[in-house]
């Protein structure tokens, strides 16, 4: 099977002089109108496996009336561009490694003489013949018969068989043991090609027969067919075939593929587009057959253009010129744009190129909802600086700005900006400024501009508001919490069936600490939770409600529980704060069994309700009853991390007078942490509300009573 493989260059009218290796050159003036433009190209038509390459070895020599001005060598790189002063010129073309005597490897050569007009394009084709003798040789079945494996031909370049110099290696030869094709390039003063065939016949011992193959020409192929025949001296009989090079596919023509340029700009750069047309001018040796362009994932048909913004003009069969108007780069997004261009001619050339355009504007935007933040990536020219708006429908507008970096890309980003603050414990923590940042349950508009000019605008939906489970108190249960023989059994639970985001810190003899209340006036939905403390045994016990486990101790006489804080939880978005209905009674403390803690009999025992967001690895446990282990008491705005890990923000509500009614009150978030992201294996929520903010301690007041209902986020 045979391959068409192409190689070559192209020369185009207004490139620059390339010298290649010369041994002389002819100097042109810039701009001189004398000039014209050659162009050529090598199609090679061989073998699909032949590994060999007679390119890789190519001499190419152009020659004026005045000598030789261009020489290309096998180590020179073919130029792109070539300009010649009108006139006459002659190419020569050597290919191959020059080989005396190869199996594979053939050379060729070819003239070809042409004239350069002035402000014209001269298309040329040289046809390079090989300059091997082929020598094929073809062994009759007989021969195998008769000498097993053991004979062999060989050939070699002088006017007889030259045993000495083929065994000594000065003569080129070839020894063929099958059938076989060789090619010889016949030394100085040599004409003919001498063969001797030699072998071991299984009775009658060694055999040999030489022969001349004479006045051999290049080009030519010479069959050689031996048979097996006892009535011939050497046993061996011979036929010879002769073709002429006009029967062999065996020629390399010098024909160009299709070529583009780029008017007055350089297609291999990037172009940044402002404004304006571009014109790309399209050259091809055979008839134009088929010409388009990709573009942002559209096709375009350029010999006969229907898009806006494409217009064609087609000189004559090989030349067409597409000019790219502002319309066509209007529709093209911003960014980098390769336009992606396919070219065939009727005589098999194609050519594939491509240019890449960069426009202004912006390329991509990105929103993190845990982060509150927008990023935009755009593309601004020559260094300038971008500026990134962005607000609400009814908001003011928040700017930000960067300058453009490598490639031209500027990133913006649009994000909150922390107030740094001191908490009443004198921890440093952070809340977002008003009006800044992108946070959940809003839509913003955004603008990018470069001085007063827009170069990019949208709008961003950020995510709906996460759900609390349970958030309204509605659902409740039942559920048996471990404990002893006193402690342990079936209790009231703030869950519906089969859930457990909520629990109370109700156990068997206190199952009221925590339950649902659906007659309480005011209440939304069918019920609330009712936190009601209690006294037993002589040991106080506040009404909690809180996100997590809770258990008693086991031993016979325990009178004493574990509450476990925090439930996984996937944040869609950054809270700034946690809604909450509560209506409360708060009085003086009536209880302090321990002793310890803040408040006597003379205070006011507060009722607190608090949200707390961790990276925690497992729940922090909380020990407390009759008796108690002060080393687990925790409060999260006296430290930002535990054992379980960092306590990234928390929202804190001190209750220290009675409501008449019903309060709604958002509880503002304050963030220790504002960069770490979001982690759904670990991120936990704590949410605790209290009858007696030190209750732990076994101090409150039994005349406390705390209710709940609607927690919700506030972004």
């Amino acid at each position: 099977m045979k391959q068409a493989t192409k190689y070559g260059f192209a020369a185009l009218l207004g490139g620059i002089l390339l010298l290649g290796a010369c041994s002389k050159d002819e100097t042109i003036p810039a701009g001189d109108a004398s000039t014209g433009t050659l162009r050529m190209h090598i199609t090679a038509t061989r073998a699909e496996t032949d590994a060999y390459d007679p390119f890789d070895y190519r001499t190419v020599r152009i020659y004026s009336d005045k000598g030789l001005i261009r020489k290309y060598a096998p180590q020179d790189e073919m130029p792109a561009e070539l300009q010649l002063l009108q006139g006459d010129y002659r190419i020569a073309v050597e290919l191959g490694d020059g080989s005396e005597a190869s199996f594979t490897r053939k050379s060729y050569r070819g003239e070809q003489q042409f004239a350069i007009a002035a402000n014209r394009t001269t298309q040329v084709e040289v046809p390079c013949k090989t300059i091997n003798v082929a020598a094929e040789v073809l062994f009759d079945a007989s021969i195998a018969e008769n000498f097993g494996s053991d004979f062999a031909v060989t050939v070699c370049a002088r006017d007889a068989f030259d045993a000495e110099g083929v065994a000594n290696g000065t003569v080129p030869a070839l020894t063929y043991t099958a059938d076989g094709t060789g090619y010889f390039l016949l030394p100085e003063g040599v004409a003919n090609l001498g063969w001797r065939f030699a072998g071991t016949h299984a009775s009658k011992g060694a055999v040999e027969t030489t022969g001349v193959l004479e006045q051999v020409k290049a080009g030519n192929r010479y069959t050689l067919r031996l048979r097996y025949s006892p009535d011939k001296p050497g046993y061996v009989d011979f036929s010879l075939t002769i073709q002429d090079p006009t029967e062999i596919d065996d020629t390399i023509i010098f024909s160009p593929d299709p070529t583009i340029k780029g008017e007055d700009f350089d297609m291999t750069e990037v172009q940044r587009y402002v404004s304006g047309g571009k014109t790309f001018v399209i050259t091809t040796m055979g008839t134009l057959q088929s010409v388009s362009v990709e573009a942002a994932g559209t096709v375009y048909d350029l010999l006969n253009p229907t898009a806006a913004g494409i217009a064609s003009v087609r000189t004559d069969d090989y030349n067409l010129t597409v000019t790219f108007s502002d319309d066509f780069f209007a529709a093209l997004p911003a960014g980098d744009t390769p336009l992606q261009f396919r070219v065939t001619d009727a005589d098999g050339g194609s050519l594939r190129s491509e240019a890449l355009f960069r426009k202004q504007g912006v390329v991509s935007t990105a929103y993190d909802p845990w982060g509150c933040s927008l990023t935009v990536e755009a593309i601004v020219f020559d260094g300038l600086t971008a500026s990134l708006a962005y607000r609400t429908a009814d908001g003011a507008w928040q700017q930000t700005a960067a300058a453009a970096g490598e490639n031209d890309r500027c990133t913006l980003v649009a994000a909150p900006e922390w107030r740094q603050s001191q908490n009443d414990d004198g921890l440093t923590v952070y809340t977002p400024a008003s009006g800044t940042g992108l946070f959940a349950t809003r839509t913003y508009e955004y603008e990018v501009k470069v001085g007063d000019t827009p170069i990019g605008s949208g709008t961003i939906a950020t995510p709906e508001a996460d759900t609390i489970e349970n958030a309204g108190m509605d659902d409740w249960s039942t559920y048996n919490v471990v404990g002893s023989s006193i402690t342990g059994g079936t209790v009231p639970y703030p869950n519906a069936e089969g859930n457990s985001f909520w629990v109370g810190g109700n156990n068997k003899t206190t199952n009221a600490l925590c339950t649902g209340n659906t007659t309480e006036a005011g209440l939304h939905g069918t019920a609330c939770a009712q936190l009601k403390p209690t006294v037993m045994a002589g040991v106080f016990a506040a009404g909690n409600l809180f996100t997590g486990t809770f258990a008693c101790g086991t031993g016979f006489l325990d009178m004493f529980g574990f509450a476990s804080f925090g439930v996984k939880y996937r944040f869609a978005a950054r809270p700034t704060g946690l809604k909450v209905r509560y209506k409360a009674t708060v009085t003086k403390v009536t209880n302090n069994n321990s002793g310890k803690g803040p408040l006597t009999t003379d205070d006011i025992d507060p009722a607190r309700i608090f949200v707390c967001i961790t990276d925690w690895t497992a729940r922090h446990a909380v020990k407390s009853g009759k008796t108690y282990d002060e080393s687990t008491f925790w409060n999260p705005n006296k430290t930002d991390r535990l054992a379980e890990g960092p306590i990234l923000g928390y929202g804190n509500r001190y209750i220290t007078e009675s409501t008449a009614d019903w309060v709604e009150e958002v509880i503002p978030i304050y963030w220790y942490d504002t960069q770490a992201a979001p982690n759904p294996d670990n991120f936990t929520l704590s949410i605790s509300c209290v009858t007696s903010t030190y209750g732990d301690y076994v101090t409150g007041s039994e005349n406390n009573l705390l209710f709940v209902e609607d927690f919700e986020w506030v972004y």
